[in-house]
């Protein structure tokens, strides 16, 4: 098949393709060095950013008291238990109770001297009410924290923290953890004191159905003291007996209740464990400049090599002569100037 017998079938032969390419070549490499540049130049500007991470998994605050405990045997359970799941962890680290508290602390920041500076004053955070300057500090912590997906098949809770100053990054993440156990404290707590009122009530009223029961035993055995020969005051001292005993058995078990929910009213107990303590390592995380500087470089190659096949094709198509085509190809080389006249004018920019 011959070249002229290709081009009617529609075929391009790559020599067809290459020599524009090759004509056009200093076009290329222009938007090629365009491209690098660019992608180079924004790569470097981004600051080094050291990430700090914690890591820790959910566990029972403490055991379950007596009257849960006997609550549970009969298929009873007490919403709202102290241990909660790793996607509650994942949304209490993001939550403005945890993030505002960090808003309104102050840093000390090792990189400058070790000086003590409020959070809103390192960061520049100025201007408006002091409700407006807080949800900008928290908006800038939602770009810093996140909580990745944790390994599969664990109940591991991870959060990191990225900025550019290491002891900022650590001190983030810190006041994370530390605040998710202070939650966890309040919330034992005061889940205990809720008990520890309900346990009050229901041991004064079984003191006084105590005392009743054993009143009436005692009136009953000082009115009958020979009551072995008849079987209804034996039956009727032995049903007073048994109220008794069951009786003293709900005292004992509330009063021993009453005693453990008041120890954990007051513990500070952490119902989470710490796996990975606070960390910060000593290098930034790295920034991509090779991959960054790559992809401008493939870029600007490729505008380039369309500019120049775009080129060929409007030399073509006017040595065609044809009327409508001539129209169609003054408006595309007016688009071309379009989009090309910002690029002259940073030309003439770079050279004067």
């Amino acid at each position: 098949m011959t070249e002229a017998e290709g081009q009617d079938n529609g075929e391009v032969s790559a020599f067809a393709l290459g020599t524009p390419l090759l004509r056009n070549r200093w076009r290329i490499v222009r938007w090629t060095f365009v491209g690098t540049a660019i992608a180079a130049l924004m790569v470097f500007q981004r600051p080094a950013l050291y990430l700090a991470s914690a890591s820790f998994y959910p566990q029972n605050a403490a055991p379950q008291s007596g009257l849960l405990s006997t609550l549970g045997q009969f298929g009873l359970t007490v919403p709202g238990g102290p241990s909660q799941s790793p996607e509650f962890y994942q949304v209490l680290l993001k939550s403005r109770v945890l993030w505002e508290s960090i808003a309104l602390d102050t840093l000390v920041v090792e990189e400058l001297g070790g000086e003590r500076l409020p959070f809103l004053e390192f960061f520049e955070i100025e201007g408006g009410s002091e409700r407006s300057r807080i949800d900008d500090a928290l908006e800038l912590l939602s770009g810093m924290v996140s909580t990745p997906t944790s390994p599969r098949n664990t109940s591991l809770v991870l959060v990191t923290a990225a900025t550019e100053w290491p002891s900022v990054s650590l001190f983030i993440v810190t006041a994370l953890v530390d605040g998710v156990n202070a939650f966890n404290a309040n919330l034992v707590q005061g889940q205990a004191g809720a008990e520890r009122v309900f346990v009050e009530g229901r041991l004064e009223v079984a003191t006084t159905e105590l005392r009743d029961a054993e009143d009436d035993l005692e009136s009953f055995l000082q009115n009958n003291r020979q009551f072995s020969g008849s079987p209804e005051l034996s039956f009727q001292q032995g049903r007073l007996e048994r109220s008794v005993t069951l009786r003293q058995g709900v005292f004992t078990t509330l009063t021993q209740t009453l005693e453990e929910v008041r120890i954990r009213e007051v513990r500070d107990i952490p119902v989470i464990s710490v796996v990975d303590q606070p960390f910060v390592p000593s290098l930034p995380e790295p920034r991509g400049r090779g991959v960054f500087v790559l992809l401008g470089f493939l870029t600007g190659g490729f505008i380039g090599v369309l500019l120049s096949l775009v080129s060929e094709a409007l030399e073509s198509l006017r040595q065609k002569r044809d009327s409508a085509m001539e129209e169609f190809v003054v408006a595309l080389e007016e688009t071309r100037d379009e989009f090309l006249t910002p690029v002259a004018w940073l030309r003439r920019r770079l050279r004067g």
